[in-house]
């Protein structure tokens, strides 16, 4: 018979060799599936609940989820304040007006996602247009109705995979580090070529975000050739010519897309994006008139509105969007907007009234539409965008100790996480005051943040808005000339596309400099272009060709001449080679 103690002795030791052995057991089922031991927080975002609760327990089956359910857009964009989230799976067909994808884009922008986070996409409505402005999101997942476990199952899991190969680079992702990612992604489209497309998707994201245009417009001819029917890369290619300046090619490939009834209408909104870069309004609107005015989607009605402003006929853009208003009344979202938009055309119309009780109307309009549009935000983006257009409001009376105080409020001191065009509102209230100091921060914040802009017409609209306030600060040779420098210590890293367009910068502040304009040419045969947004290297060496240059800028203008004599006839645009000029 075994003593007491000697029982204990025993029994101790068989626990001990038990967990030992449930722990090593542990530890191997980890390793082998390691993706299913990291907990990811999803957020789970419909506005039906009988709908929601069944997503919700089909998610269940993924234990690696930790899932949070909201029955609106507005209450996770307050939680999005509080905690961050892996993965967003929201329905893209929303009450409001505006879409799950618009939301999330927002929500983006405003830095309430991280760049690392999963997008996942339910809609029911299988249109052109519908999945058009999906596919414009970059969802990494998107789910027709009527799906099936399985299918979710599979996609998730391929998801997931996915997610986990990328791992490494997640952290440098949401760091902005992109260097380090793209060649994490370069190397997993070759060992992994299962998962190329998703490679190929988020590889030309991050070119373009770097400003490598050429790389991307490569990286999305390779997806063509891969996946012949990615509309996503088609829509890819035409962006990456589009912000690399080459207009007329961006053109040819738009207008190849106008036959077809599902691209129609968004080729129509790229052409007269075009156009309006080009300055040719009247072509822009005649693109527009084009799409059948409840067919416009919101950027579309946006930019009618604004070019029929610039052709000073602002009572048509206002009679468009009230008529806009009145047809969304029940849509709240997309009623907020075209209510916004509204404001900044009666803002417009104030500027050129010269009578003082018409202006004092038209300032009491606007001051109700500012209320209708934010009587129910509460965050601090919102509150930071409402308070920024008022500011304009109250430029317009001459309120000077109003706009301090409202710069003074505390949401108004950090801009990290405001939209462009909101930056742009506290650009013009801080000049009228006299805070320089304040104007040259947001300036800088504004033109990082341009880079980042995915909508085709916001990134026309805040340029052109930030090219005329860049303008009103003056001293433009002593501003040209950082641009230059910019651009030289581009240039030293052999990065071409970045450099071309601080040197276009430089030479469009100050074109009386000939240094200006042959970093440009420089730039442009580096990167096989004959044309760079305006700037056409013909009329390049025209103009510089009648100015008076010394020798040395003589014989390199020379050397350009003839090294772009070939490339005028349009040689293959992703060859590049460097041709011996220096670069002062």
């Amino acid at each position: 018979m075994l003593s007491l103690c000697q029982s204990f002795a025993y029994l101790r030791i068989y626990i001990d060799t038990y967990l030992s052995g449930a722990l090593t057991k542990l530890l191997i089922i980890q390793n082998l599936f390691k993706i299913d031991m990291q907990r990811l927080r999803i957020a789970l975002i419909d506005e039906e609940a009988i709908s929601r609760d069944t997503l919700r327990s089909h998610l269940l089956f993924f234990h690696q989820l930790e899932i949070c359910s909201f029955s609106s857009p507005q209450s996770f964009k307050q939680a999005c304040f509080r905690q961050d989230f892996d993965i967003v799976l929201c329905n893209q067909e929303l009450r409001g007006g505006r879409s799950g994808t618009q939301w999330c884009e927002e929500l983006i922008m405003n830095k309430l996602i991280k760049p690392s986070t999963g997008l996942a996409v339910i809609t029911g409505d299988s249109s052109a247009a519908v999945i058009s402005q999906i596919i414009d999101a970059n969802p990494d997942i998107i789910f027709l109705k009527p799906y099936t476990l399985n299918i979710l199952k599979r996609h998730f899991d391929e998801y997931f995979a996915f997610r986990q190969i990328l791992s490494p680079y997640l952290n440098d992702l949401d760091n902005d580090r992109l260097a380090p990612v793209i060649h994490g992604l370069l190397a997993i489209a070759e060992t992994h070529p299962q998962h190329l497309q998703s490679t190929y998707r988020l590889l030309g994201q991050l070119y373009l975000q770097s400003q490598q245009y050429l790389a991307a417009f490569h990286i999305y001819e390779l997806a063509i050739a891969s996946f012949p029917n990615a509309l996503w890369a088609k829509w890819g290619m035409i962006k990456s010519q589009f912000l690399n300046g080459d207009w007329d090619n961006c053109a040819s490939l738009l207008n190849t897309l106008l036959q077809t009834k599902a691209t129609r209408d968004k080729a129509l909104e790229w052409l007269a994006c075009v156009a309006f870069t080009q300055h040719d309004y009247s072509a822009a609107s005649e693109y527009l008139s084009r799409i059948l005015t409840c067919d416009l989607s919101l950027q579309a009605t946006k930019l009618k509105s604004h070019l029929y402003c610039l052709q000073s006929q602002i009572d048509q853009a206002v009679s468009l969007l009230n008529d806009k208003c009145n047809a969304n009344h029940m849509l709240k979202d997309k009623f907020k907007e075209l209510t916004f938009d509204l404001l900044r055309c009666v803002i417009k119309k104030i500027q050129h009234e010269q009578d003082d009780t018409a202006k004092s109307f038209h300032i009491s309009h606007a001051k109700r539409l500012l209320t209708r549009a934010t009587k129910k935000d509460v965050d601090p983006v919102s509150l930071q965008k409402r308070d920024c257009i008022l500011t304009s409001v109250c430029l317009l009376e001459g309120d000077t100790e109003k706009v301090q105080r409202i710069l003074q409020r505390d949401w108004m001191q950090n801009f990290d996480r405001a939209s462009v065009e909101t930056i742009q509102h506290a650009i013009n209230a801080n000049q009228f005051i006299g805070e320089h100091t304040a104007v040259e921060r947001l300036l800088t914040l504004s033109k990082t943040k341009l880079h980042k802009v995915e909508s085709h017409v916001e990134c026309v609209l805040c340029t052109t808005q930030f090219e005329s306030q860049e303008a009103l600060l003056g001293d433009q040779p002593t501003r040209a000339a950082r641009y230059n420098k910019k651009g030289s210590q581009l240039y030293a890293n052999n990065q071409f596309e970045q450099s071309m367009y601080y040197y276009y910068k430089a030479h469009q502040l100050y074109p009386k400099s000939p240094t200006f304009g042959l970093n440009l040419l420089t730039c442009m045969h580096h990167c096989r272009q004959v044309q760079y947004k305006e700037a056409l290297a013909q009329q390049l060496f025209d103009t510089l060709n009648g100015t008076g240059l010394k020798s040395y800028q003589i014989k390199r203008l020379r050397a350009l001449q003839a090294a772009f004599n070939g490339l005028f006839k349009r040689t293959h645009p992703l060859r590049r080679y460097r041709i011996d000029v220096a670069v002062p």
